[in-house]
């Protein structure tokens, strides 16, 4: 699976509610299902760890990636491996699968809900609550 190549970036999907944001990636796979999960981890990783350019999310909410998946290894298991981010994907769209050098890539446009993604890392521990 090629998830360094994923590209990320906000993306203008109509109307957005505050504490809402369109983003758009691109998931890596031999089959639709593949490519669709690694384009929505890839989208997750990049808010959490490195933030969205061009939003008011451009800076990650995770400020230091190694060391909250040393500390907090279970809750990453579940958010990633398990599925937990897709609580706070209100809605998706996805685009053709089409075959990029050798492998097949898809492009993933979604509403995310970062207010209540952000009440879960605080509840979880993973950020301070903000002003703290």
């Amino acid at each position: 699976m090629k998830t360094d190549a994923n590209e990320v970036s906000a993306y203008d999907g109509g109307t957005t509610e505050s504490g809402t944001l369109w983003i758009q990636g691109s998931g890596y796979g031999k089959k639709r299902g593949v490519a669709r999960l690694d384009a929505e981890k890839a989208i997750f990783r990049h808010l959490l760890f490195q933030g969205i350019p061009g939003t008011t999310y451009n800076l990650p909410m995770v400020p230091d990636e190694s060391i909250s998946k040393r500390d907090h290894a279970a809750f990453y298991t579940g958010f990633f491996e398990k599925g937990g981010y897709r609580e706070f994907i209100m809605t998706s769209s996805t685009s053709a699968l089409i075959k990029v050098d050798g492998n097949k890539r898809m492009d993933v446009q979604m509403k995310v809900n970062v207010n209540a993604l952000r009440a879960h890392l605080e509840k979880n521990e993973i950020m301070r609550k903000f002003g703290l």
